[in-house]
């Protein structure tokens, strides 16, 4: 049987992989003095992971808190930078044509519609990623985005639609749900 890697050849980088895969694992039993450090890792006892437990998984009703706020922290950023990225870049970057084209449902002008709009699709993104007056930076994102699907889109085919419908949705189970555990919110309103 042939050695992966020798204790010598073993550099930082290495030592620390092997640090985290034994925390993963489960083992403190490593030996770094041995020569096969590599097939000291593998050979170490893993969790059994059958197909039961697989299904068992899959098919579980059981929400921990953890596993929440994980779902939220990764929802809210995904769903944040993805309005940043799309809408929010767009109008900053050709702002010439964002002015000339943006739609003014309320009457305010087209100039304070696309300031309005900006600050929905940059900044209000900004404050839900860090978790940060979360519910109040949400307000104008779903005011902007349920807007553009009931006034702006409103006899636009449903392949328009979906678009601002998708995102109004999904801020809404956000203003809902709230940010969750990992976010500055929770840091700063601990007592609430």
């Amino acid at each position: 049987m042939t050695t992966l890697a020798t204790a010598g050849e073993v550099d930082a980088t290495g030592l620390l992989f092997c640090r985290v895969l034994r925390r993963w694992l489960g083992s403190n039993q490593l030996d770094f003095s041995k020569s096969s450090l590599i097939l000291q890792i593998f050979e170490q006892p893993t969790k059994d992971i059958s197909m039961k437990k697989i299904i068992q998984f899959l098919f579980s009703t059981k929400i921990t808190e953890k596993r929440t706020s994980i779902a939220l922290l990764v929802f809210r950023v995904l769903l944040s930078l993805s309005l940043f990225n799309t809408h929010g870049l767009k109008k900053i970057l050709h702002f010439e044509e964002t002015l000339a084209h943006i739609p003014d449902p309320f009457g305010f002008g087209s100039e304070l519609s696309t300031y309005i709009a900006l600050f929905a699709n940059l900044v209000c993104p900004v404050f839900v990623v860090l978790g940060l007056f979360t519910r109040v930076a949400i307000l104008p994102i779903v005011g902007i985005t349920l807007s553009g699907f009931f006034i702006v889109h409103a006899s636009d085919p449903w392949s328009v639609k979906d678009i601002p419908l998708m995102y109004s949705m999904s801020f809404l189970l956000l203003l809902y749900l709230g940010p969750g555990t990992y976010a500055l919110d929770k840091k700063l309103f601990k007592k609430q």
